[in-house]
C-alpha cells in the first residue's frame, strides 16, 4: 500500500513539473524575444574604459548597446567625463566627430532565452548641468537613469529595463516590460508594452499609450493638445489645468472633477478595461 501511495505521490509531482515547463517552454518561444531577466552573478564592477572629452557644445551623445545599464550624472566641472563597467575582453570606444559623440560597447559574454547570464555592466555618462544636446540612448535588457539636466532633449528605448529620468527639456521614449518615472520636463512621449508610467510636473504636452500598465501623472500644466492611451491599465491625473477632457473606456469607471468644453486645449484618453480619474 505505501509503494503504490508513494509512486502515485512521485506520479503527481512529475506531472507538475512537466506541466510547468511546458508552460515556461511556450512562454519563451512566444514571448521570449521581448522579455529578459538579467541574472549577475558577478556583483563587483570592473572599470574597463574611462575617457574625457574638453568640449562645452555638442549636437547629440549617441549610445547603442546591449544588456547595459545607461546612467547619466552631472560632472563636478565643464567636461564630459565617460566611465564604463563590464568585462575586460569587450570591445569598447567613444569616438567625437561631426559635434557627435558616439560611445560603443560589444557585449560578448551574454546568452539570452527568455533569461539572461550577464555581468554588471553600465555606462555611467558625466555631463555639464547646463549643457544643451540631445540624447539618443538605446539598449536591450539594461535601465536608463538621468539625472537633472534642464536644458538636454532625451531620446530612450530599452526591451526589457526601466526608465527614470529627472528635470529634462523633452523626452521620448520606449520600453516594452519595464517602468518609467520621470519629474518637471516640458512635452513627453512614451510607449510601454507592459510598465506602469508615472510622471510628476510636466508643463507642456503628453502622449503616453501602454498596453497593460497604469498611467500615473501628478501636476499636469497643458499647453498643447494630449494624449493617453491604455488597454488595460488605469489612467490617474491628478492637479491639471483648465482643459476639455474627452473619456472613452469599455469595462472601466470614469470620474472627471473638471471639464472645460470651450478650452483652448483637449486632453484625450482611452482605456479599453481600466478606470479613468482626472481629479
Amino acid at each position: 500500500m505505501k509503494t503504490k501511495t508513494y509512486i502515485s505521490f512521485k506520479i503527481s509531482i512529475l506531472s507538475i513539473i512537466v506541466i510547468c515547463l511546458i508552460g515556461m517552454l511556450i512562454f519563451l518561444l512566444t514571448e521570449g524575444p521581448h522579455y529578459h531577466w538579467k541574472w549577475n552573478f558577478k556583483k563587483e564592477q570592473k572599470i574597463i574604459y574611462e575617457d574625457t572629452y574638453s568640449i562645452s557644445e555638442l549636437e547629440q551623445i549617441y549610445i547603442n548597446v546591449k544588456l547595459t545599464d545607461i546612467t547619466v550624472k552631472p560632472s563636478k566641472d565643464n567636461e564630459i567625463h565617460i566611465t564604463i563597467y563590464g568585462e575586460k575582453e569587450e570591445e569598447v570606444s567613444s569616438t567625437l566627430a561631426d559635434n557627435q559623440l558616439t560611445i560603443t560597447k560589444n557585449t560578448k559574454n551574454e546568452f539570452c532565452f527568455g533569461f539572461c547570464f550577464v555581468n554588471n555592466n553600465e555606462i555611467v555618462l558625466y555631463l555639464p548641468v547646463n549643457m544643451s544636446t540631445t540624447l539618443y540612448f538605446k539598449t536591450s535588457g539594461g535601465d536608463i537613469q538621468i539625472a537633472d539636466f534642464p536644458n538636454i532633449n532625451v531620446n530612450a528605448e530599452t526591451s526589457s529595463g526601466d526608465i527614470a529620468f529627472g528635470t529634462v527639456k523633452n523626452i521620448n521614449g520606449k520600453t516594452q516590460s519595464g517602468d518609467v518615472e520621470g519629474k518637471n520636463v516640458e512635452h513627453v512621449s512614451f510607449h510601454t508594452s507592459s510598465g506602469d508610467i508615472r510622471f510628476n510636473n510636466i508643463k507642456g504636452k503628453v502622449d503616453l499609450k501602454t498596453s497593460s500598465g497604469d498611467i500615473d501623472i501628478k501636476n499636469f500644466q497643458i499647453l498643447e493638445n494630449s494624449n493617453i492611451d491604455t488597454t488595460s491599465g488605469d489612467v490617474s491625473i491628478s492637479h491639471i489645468t483648465d482643459t476639455y477632457i474627452a473619456t472613452k473606456t469599455r469595462s472601466g469607471d470614469t470620474t472627471i472633477k473638471e471639464s472645460n468644453r470651450f478650452s483652448e486645449f483637449e486632453l484625450q484618453i482611452e482605456t479599453n478595461s481600466g478606470d479613468i480619474i482626472v481629479k
